[in-house]
């Protein structure tokens, strides 16, 4: 895909749908008991501590195939993000709430940093940005509306 108007404005609309997604799930995290973020079940058989584990995997993926990417290397499977092919996840898993959150947090800085610091002429011409950016937003919102369900299935059963 070649650079032009349109490129560029879906790239800054997928870059702001990104941005506006990880901000209402750190809000959502915020917000959650940390007596369940070990509990199995937050997101299909996950706990939620697991699945920020998984994001945070993701992003790192991601932030690692945007500078693949800048440096002009050929796609892999990996920089694929409809592959699911990812590293392990454990290292994140290993992390204390606290650190997990601030990694997750990082990790998104970093690569919204990523996004907007370099040619937007380039990324706006490349799908494999968009395609990154709206991979995240997607399995974001997925996760959300999954720990937003646990949350009131737990509230429900307190009552």
């Amino acid at each position: 895909m070649t650079y032009n108007t349109v490129a560029k404005r879906d790239y800054l609309i997928a870059l702001a749908i990104f941005h506006s997604r990880y901000v209402a799930l750190f809000k959502l995290l915020s917000t959650y008991p940390t007596h369940q973020i070990d509990t199995p079940g937050a997101v299909g058989n996950l706990s939620v501590r697991q699945t920020v584990a998984y994001l945070c995997n993701l992003l790192d993926t991601a932030n690692q195939c945007f500078g693949d990417f800048d440096a002009g290397n050929t796609q892999t499977d990996v920089c694929d993000p409809e592959s699911e092919v990812w590293r392990d996840a454990t290292p994140y898993e290993a992390l204390t709430w606290p650190g997990l959150y601030a990694e997750l947090r990082r990790l998104t800085q970093e690569l919204l940093a990523h996004a907007v610091a370099a040619d937007t002429q380039k990324r706006a011409g490349d799908l494999r940005y968009r395609k990154w950016l709206t991979r995240l937003s997607v399995d974001c919102v997925e996760m959300m509306h999954q720990l937003e369900e646990s949350l009131d299935m737990d509230s429900r059963q307190q009552t």
